[in-house]
């Protein structure tokens, strides 16, 4: 949980000895370098592997990828005549529903068209502090309920 919790940190990785000989300790190192690699994608693939308790830790980096995801997507592709599918950031982004992606959206400034994202260079504002209803413990909350996945459910 160290390593989970200490999204990031070389440091924590440091402190944990022979993390290499275990395969959930390579599977939250795995996460942490994804995380400082801003490797979205493969964080939140590696994030639905792990136990429960283990994506609870995680919860506190939930927002700081997506932003950050944001960012690169707006760059990547900025694009007014290509507009990019909310489906597919809903599934990268781990997010529960396309109404829930789109909201986060919004509140960083990011155009919705449709069922569709147009991203523009520099586009994103980081909010100060997200809504009450926090995008991270909001929509997992009530997946605590599910026994097989905690936060970050496949379907």
């Amino acid at each position: 949980y160290y390593i989970l919790v200490n999204l990031g940190s070389t440091e924590a990785v440091s402190e944990v000895p022979n993390w290499q000989h275990s395969l959930p300790l390579k599977l939250a190192v795995s996460v942490s370098v994804s995380f400082m690699d801003n490797n979205f994608v493969r964080f939140f693939r590696l994030a639905k592997q792990l136990s429960g308790l283990e994506q609870c830790a995680l919860l506190p980096h939930v927002s700081t990828i997506r932003r950050r995801a944001l960012e690169t997507l707006c760059t990547a592709y900025s694009s007014r005549n290509n507009p990019f599918p909310m489906s597919l950031l809903q599934q990268w982004l781990a997010f529960q529903d396309v109404d829930t992606t789109a909201d986060f959206c919004r509140q960083h400034d990011v155009e919705i068209q449709g069922e569709n994202i147009v991203f523009r260079k520099g586009a994103i504002v980081c909010p100060q502090t997200l809504a009450p209803t926090d995008y991270t413990i909001h929509e997992w909350t009530h997946k605590l309920h599910k026994p097989s996945t905690i936060c970050f459910s496949s379907d």
